[in-house]
C-alpha cells in the first residue's frame, strides 16, 4: 500500500507537509492541506507517493528536478525536495 504525502510551498520558501488532505468534491483542483503554523488551509502544490519499502537513497537531480503534480519517492527527503529544482514560468494573459 502506498503512502501519500501532500506538500505546499509557502511564500517564504519553506514547505508544509501533511499526510491528510481535503479534496473539493467535483473539482479538478489540487487538494487543500492544513498549515498548522499559519493556522489556515492552503492549496497543495504537489502530491508524493511513498513506497512501503523505500530505498532511502540520497536526494539527487531525479528528486530535485521531478515534474508533475503527482510524483513517486524513495529517497531520504521523503518527498520534501521533489520538484524544488524546476523553474516556474508564469505567462501574462
Amino acid at each position: 500500500m502506498a503512502n501519500f504525502r501532500f506538500f505546499a510551498d509557502r511564500a517564504d520558501g519553506s514547505t508544509v507537509m501533511s499526510r491528510r488532505a481535503d479534496y473539493d468534491i467535483g473539482s479538478n483542483k489540487m487538494p487543500r492541506i492544513w498549515d498548522e503554523e499559519a493556522r489556515t488551509w492552503t492549496r497543495a502544490t504537489r502530491i508524493v507517493i511513498r513506497k512501503n519499502m523505500p530505498s532511502m537513497h540520497e536526494c539527487d537531480a531525479r528528486c530535485m528536478n521531478a515534474t508533475g503534480r503527482t510524483m513517486q519517492c524513495e529517497c531520504s527527503c521523503m518527498g520534501k525536495n521533489h520538484g524544488k529544482g524546476t523553474a516556474l514560468v508564469c505567462l501574462e494573459s
